[in-house]
């Protein structure tokens, strides 16, 4: 695992065309320095927050130290929506990092779903520190049923997902539907982006008939013709979505074509496409 995320890393450094690959590749020296020295916790910014690191698992933390927004073309796309829109779900919120660049914008409400105990407490830590009021932190999962379910307990936060009860090593955590919460807190996200280590379907199933008024959804997908994922693009267009689509943040575009390094699919509601120009300064091609 070490070895394989340390490839990672170097790859989306030197893939990405945003970033000063230089300066990126000795922020991530400095990162394996702390990482042997156990030189933690400490602090590393993104966009105009600060995130605690505090020890070498923290999710995403390493691709954030190096690059910043390291997810251009979703980060940018969230920053944009979220000046639109009032409500957005971080559906596997992990340490907070998209939650806190989304409340940038004052007047949306981000609901951050995160049911990892010790990755909840990253994530409090986080909106704390930053004096975020509009982030709603809450320690559990999103699926298609209510309830407790076993969880993966790995050291490396990003990870972890819904496991059988004899997996080891696991937990227990809460579940609950979509569609719960919206009526709980009585509110639909405009935009909600899910990334559950390959249980989005289920998250989704999980948001019944509030999921049609939902206006844009991301999804992490890992390759498109997986049988999941081909349900998940069925089901999002049986409830009116349009895509997948992929977003290219330098030309405002929503594409159909892959864009290389992108995990991160968009689906955009049809209710919504009339007004992508207009509203947002979007376009579909």
């Amino acid at each position: 695992m070490p070895a394989k995320q340390l490839f990672n890393t170097l790859y989306q450094i030197l893939e990405n065309k945003h970033v000063n690959k230089t300066k990126a590749l000795s922020k991530h020296i400095l990162w394996q320095i702390r990482k042997i020295l156990k030189l933690y916790p400490f602090e590393i910014k993104i966009s105009n927050f600060i995130i605690i690191v505090e020890d070498k698992n923290c999710g995403g933390c390493a691709l954030a130290n190096s690059m910043e927004m390291y997810d251009y073309n979703i980060m940018n796309l969230i920053k944009l929506l979220s000046k639109k829109e009032n409500v957005f779900f971080d559906v596997g919120a992990n340490v907070g990092i998209y939650s806190l660049i989304a409340a940038e914008e004052n007047t949306v409400v981000v609901y951050s779903f995160e049911p990892h105990p010790k990755t909840f407490s990253q994530l409090y830590k986080n909106i704390e520190i930053n004096g975020l009021e509009n982030i709603i932190p809450l320690k559990l999962a999103l699926s298609n049923t209510e309830g407790r379910s076993g969880f993966s307990d790995f050291a490396e936060s990003s990870v972890n997902r819904f496991v059988k009860t004899g997996f080891e090593p696991h937990i227990i955590v809460n579940k609950k539907r979509g569609d719960e919460i919206c009526k709980e807190f009585n509110v639909v996200p405009s935009l909600l982006k899910i990334d559950v280590e390959g249980f989005e379907l289920d998250v989704l199933k999980g948001f019944g008939e509030y999921l049609s008024h939902v206006k844009f959804i991301i999804v992490e997908f890992g390759e498109l013709n997986n049988k999941d994922a081909m349900e998940i693009v069925e089901l999002c267009n049986n409830k009116n979505f349009e895509g997948p689509f992929y977003f290219n943040y330098d030309g405002r575009l929503f594409t159909r074509e892959i864009i290389k390094g992108e995990n991160n699919v968009v689906f955009v509601n049809r209710e919504i496409i009339k007004h992508l120009s207009g509203i947002y300064g979007l376009q579909i091609r």
